[in-house]
């Protein structure tokens, strides 16, 4: 569940912040040379910002994980 939450979260914010269609207009073959660098940023930005807050949810993943304990096993 944590893995498809991730990539939901991934997916949407680097939509959200315009590279998914930075991406998409830097695959095509037309783009005028003054358009190219703003897309790049854009795309660059965009999945930059993505990595770094899943790498946040990670880093609280990881704190929660410590701050629970060890698990006690049954002895069954």
């Amino acid at each position: 569940m944590g893995q498809s939450f991730s990539v939901a979260i991934a997916g949407a914010l680097f939509g959200a912040l315009g590279g998914s269609a930075a991406g998409r207009l830097l695959s095509s073959n037309n783009i005028a040379e003054e358009q190219l660098l703003a897309l790049q940023q854009t795309f660059t930005n965009a999945f930059q910002v993505t990595f770094i807050v899943c790498a946040c949810i990670a880093a609280l993943g990881i704190f929660a994980s410590l701050v629970r304990g060890k698990e006690e096993r049954s002895a069954i």
